[in-house]
C-alpha cells in the first residue's frame, strides 16, 4: 500500500475487494459487489428454508406456489421452485434494490416455514367457517385451495373492489359465491349493483379477475 494515499483502512479493503471482483466479474460499483453478496447470501437462507417446507407433505405443494408468487417479479426463481444464487451479470442498482426486497418479504413472512403454513390455513379456515357458517363446505376445501383464497387479499384487483364497495363486503360475496357455486357473470354483476355502477369497466375487469384466480377454485 503506497504510503499516504488511503486515509483509513476501510477505503483500502473497499478498493481491494473492488479490484479483486472486477478482475473476475466485470465492472461493478462498490455498492453492487456488496449488493451480490447480500442477495447470495439471502438466496441460501431462502433455499435452506425451503428444503424445510418441502419436508412436509401438506404444505410441500404450497410452498413453491407462495414462493413463485413472491418473486415472480424478480425473475429469480427457478423452474423447480428453488431460489438463483448465481446472479445476471447485467443489473441495475434498482434491480439488486428490488431483489434484496423480495428475498426479505419472502424470509420474513409467516408462509416461509411449516408453523407459519399451517397457521395461516387454520386460520383461513375458522374464518371462512365464522362467515359461512357451512362446517362440511369448508371440510371440503383443500390446504391448496384455502391459501389461494387467503391470497385474494394482496391482489390489486381485490384494493380496486374494496375502494368500490368496502373489504368486508368483497371477502363476504366472494365466499358466498365459492360456496353456493355461483356464475362469474353472476358474481359481477352483484359486486356491480353494490357499487351502484354497471358499466364500470375496471370494475368489472376487478371482479372477473378475482372470479378466475381465486372464487371458482372454491366450488
Amino acid at each position: 500500500m503506497k504510503k499516504g494515499r488511503y486515509t483509513n483502512i476501510s477505503r483500502f479493503k473497499r478498493d481491494v475487494v473492488l479490484t479483486r471482483h472486477r478482475s473476475t466479474t466485470g465492472n461493478y460499483t462498490y455498492q453492487q459487489i456488496q449488493a451480490r453478496k447480500r442477495i447470495r447470501k439471502q438466496a441460501k437462507i431462502m433455499n435452506q428454508m425451503i428444503s424445510k417446507l418441502n419436508k412436509y407433505p401438506t404444505v410441500k405443494s404450497l410452498s413453491k406456489d407462495i414462493l413463485v408468487e413472491s418473486l415472480k417479479k424478480s425473475g429469480m426463481i427457478t423452474k423447480n421452485g428453488r431460489v438463483r444464487t448465481n446472479l445476471p451479470t447485467h443489473l441495475s442498482t434498482t434491480d439488486y434494490r428490488n431483489i434484496e426486497k423480495s428475498y426479505q418479504r419472502f424470509i420474513k413472512s409467516e408462509s416461509s416455514t411449516p408453523k407459519g403454513l399451517r397457521n395461516i390455513i387454520s386460520r383461513q379456515r375458522r374464518d371462512l367457517l365464522a362467515s359461512t357458517s357451512n362446517q362440511e363446505f369448508v371440510d371440503s376445501l383443500s390446504d391448496r385451495e384455502i391459501m389461494n383464497f387467503n391470497r385474494m387479499y394482496s391482489d390489486s384487483a381485490f384494493d380496486k373492489l374494496s375502494r368500490a364497495v368496502g373489504s368486508d363486503l368483497v371477502k363476504v360475496l366472494a365466499e358466498d359465491a365459492g360456496q353456493y357455486k355461483m356464475k362469474k357473470e353472476d358474481f359481477t354483476k352483484t359486486i356491480l349493483s353494490y357499487a351502484d355502477s354497471e358499466n364500470d369497466v375496471e370494475l368489472i375487469q376487478s371482479a372477473n379477475k378475482i372470479y378466475d384466480k381465486y372464487i371458482k377454485y372454491l366450488m
